[in-house]
């Protein structure tokens, strides 16, 4: 039942999620141009105070599929974000 609710409430959060690439300098640029920032923002309709929302996938950043290791961070705004930084062509 949890594994479930779990995969409902993925499925119906990651329809809405923006992703943002990197731009620094042009001093810094060769030094981050190797790494992508990518950053995961959730906007749920309704949502229980009480949920977290997790992300994974198959990076060990996002917990190598193992649902519950990798929580985002709730706002204020009740939305939730996570950024990572991936070694471009880590992501497709």
């Amino acid at each position: 039942m949890f594994a479930r609710k779990c995969l409902h409430l993925i499925v119906s959060l990651f329809m809405i999620f923006t992703l943002h690439t990197c731009s620094k300098k042009s001093e810094t640029k060769t030094k981050f141009s190797q790494y992508k920032k990518v950053t995961f923002h959730i906007i749920p309709k309704v949502m229980p105070d009480s949920a977290i929302v997790y992300i994974t996938g198959n990076d060990s950043l996002l917990g190598n599929w193992h649902p519950g290791k990798v929580p985002f961070k709730k706002h204020g705004d009740g939305s939730w974000r996570k950024t990572f930084i991936f070694k471009k062509g880590a992501i497709p």
